[in-house]
């Protein structure tokens, strides 16, 4: 937890950062604590159902009309494949309220995982993951017709070469990474060797006006050393995702 504390500390530009698996209460509030000089705002289920969905939200401008919905779809309570049911898994939304007036709506998700790597429908998890993406695109259609602009972050659990992606292509999102091949897990942590396939699950997707500009790229894809444990390391399997988007 220091070293992704200290690596955010180190991001001077950002305005909003969108954390997922910050399980534990007294995580999302060391993050909090950490932070809140430069990103004062935040938006998290502190305790309740299950483990909370394990959301976090952190922002320099003030966080509206928050909300934390558990997915209908979870999948089954049993299985070793199918843990992400105790996860209370949803999304959060809030409105980010800019200076000057105007903002976007922010979400903030974690899908269900697919452990076995099998991204087709005889595979109960992938067909959860297509339900629970469905829950998504129905808020970010129902946020849409208000003519708002719609941000939509965090681990998707499926790479763009797998049919549920192309429910989400449908709303012509813009993808801030672009880039069809990005891959945002550590290769260390790929099991099923379709590397280049399968290697995409995280995501920073804008649906709105045209003219809205997005640009991004990969980060903490390096290790980060703790000396006084005399030790280095990744973040996390993951990789993060860095956009830049101009409304």
């Amino acid at each position: 937890m220091s070293l992704i504390r200290r690596a955010l500390e180190q991001m001077e530009e950002v305005d909003i950062v969108c954390l997922q698996e910050v399980w534990q209460p007294f995580l999302k509030e060391y993050f909090y604590r950490a932070l809140r000089r430069r990103l004062p705002y935040a938006c998290y289920k502190s305790q309740g159902w299950r483990l909370g969905g394990g959301l976090l939200v952190l922002s320099r401008y003030p966080l509206e009309k928050k909300s934390f919905k558990v997915f209908k779809s979870k999948g089954v309570p049993w299985g070793t494949t199918t843990g992400d049911w105790w996860a209370g898994k949803g999304y959060i939304k809030a409105w980010v309220r800019r200076k000057g007036g105007g903002g976007f709506w922010l979400i903030n998700t974690h899908l269900n995982a697919v452990f076995d790597g099998r991204f087709e429908e005889s595979n109960l998890a992938y067909r959860v993951i297509g339900k629970q993406i469905g829950e998504i695109l129905s808020e970010v259609r129902r946020l849409r017709e208000r003519g708002k602009v719609v941000v939509l972050a965090g681990d998707l659990n499926i790479p763009k070469t797998v049919g549920h992606w192309q429910k989400i292509a449908v709303l012509k999102p813009q993808d801030v990474l672009g880039d069809e091949k990005a891959m945002t897990i550590n290769k260390s942590h790929i099991f099923w060797g379709r590397e280049s396939e399968l290697a995409r699950r995280d995501y920073v997707l804008v649906f709105g006006r045209k003219e809205v500009k997005v640009q991004g790229r990969v980060v903490f894809d390096d290790k980060l050393c703790e000396f006084r444990r005399k030790r280095c390391s990744h973040l996390s399997d993951h990789l993060g995702v860095w956009g830049e988007i101009s409304i």
